[in-house]
């Protein structure tokens, strides 16, 4: 009696279990490539960030520089122009400025008489710039440097392919 063979049971339980274990193992397989995938490209944007931080803040440096040298040139404009007073205290910082290519000069919208916007920007990379605007303004006793912009922008025009697909 102990030798007889079941014949009529049930025989799945044998596959079943071995064909579950095989979609795991590909659920896992897949999960695990794209976790690869996914740190992968984390690392190149994390990269990709600290090299613009890198450059940003080099460019940064450089920004801060020219405005020492806005500073200067503006003292000295100021200290020449209250010796002898004889041409206008925007003339003279104009003529300064426009000396040195570096940087632009332009007059507010206010059109205060003492006052005159200082721009400049510096290169972060090829795509875009460090942005800067000051506004110089001649005091009662001394003169004051503002700072309007300081900004990051993208320096290259966007380029859209002519052939725009059309959603609607």
């Amino acid at each position: 009696m102990g030798t007889a063979k079941n014949k009529g049971g049930f025989r799945g339980a044998v596959g079943a279990p071995s064909l579950i274990m095989i979609f795991i193992i590909i659920a896992l397989t897949a999960f695990a490539t794209l976790s690869v995938v996914s740190a992968n490209a984390d690392r190149k944007l994390s990269a990709g960030a600290a090299e613009y931080t890198k450059q940003y803040y080099a460019a940064d440096a450089e920004a801060e520089e020219l405005y020492g040298e806005v500073f200067i040139l503006g003292w000295r404009v100021y200290y020449d122009w209250e010796a002898d007073g004889s041409q206008d205290f925007n003339q003279r910082l104009e003529k300064a400025l426009t000396a040195d290519k570096r940087w632009t000069f332009s007059l507010p919208e206010e059109n205060e008489t003492d006052a005159a916007i200082v721009s400049y920007a510096v290169a972060i990379n090829d795509d875009s710039e460090l942005q800067v605007s000051l506004l110089v303004e001649r005091k009662e006793n001394g003169i004051t440097f503002t700072k309007i912009k300081w900004q990051a922008r993208n320096s290259n025009e966007l380029e859209y392919p002519g052939d725009i697909l059309n959603l609607l």
